[in-house]
């Protein structure tokens, strides 16, 4: 090789490594605002699988059975008790949405109605009152 040829042969290969690491960035990026290949993705509320995840769907569920203070998390029971429990029938308005990758209560109007006129019965001292009192409230959020 020429001494002339020299710098011909440096730019070549200056430009081919500047292109190479160009690539290589690229490529990464689009690795990164990608994300996860493998995933599930909640669109409109509904899980759809994203490449071949290992794991189950996320779950976001309402976690205790009676009463109107609300727990949700990915752990649902499987069967609750029978007994009833002033407030139980408000529940039917309550439910659970991931928010992030958080499982949160998603507050409806219905059910914060319904259980702020349940909440008024709970004050009545007699139990069989507080019932027909939370009757009032069963016409009201039928």
């Amino acid at each position: 090789m020429s001494s002339t040829n020299a710098p011909q042969v440096k730019k070549i290969a200056v430009t081919i490594g500047i292109i190479a690491i160009a690539l290589v960035g690229l490529v990464l990026i689009m690795m990164f605002v990608r994300g996860e290949e493998d995933t599930w993705l909640n669109i409109n509320g509904n899980w759809v699988k994203h490449g071949v995840p290992s794991a189950p769907p996320p779950n976001c569920a309402i976690e205790n059975c009676h009463g109107l203070d609300i727990v949700c998390g990915p752990n649902p029971p499987d069967a609750c008790t029978a007994v009833y429990k002033l407030g139980d029938f408000c529940r039917q308005f309550a439910q659970c949405e991931i928010v992030g990758s958080e499982c949160e209560f998603a507050e409806s109007h219905m059910f914060m109605g319904c259980k702020s006129c349940v909440e008024k019965c709970e004050q009545e001292a007699d139990g069989q009152k507080a019932f027909e009192c939370e009757d009032t409230c069963r016409q009201q959020y039928p």
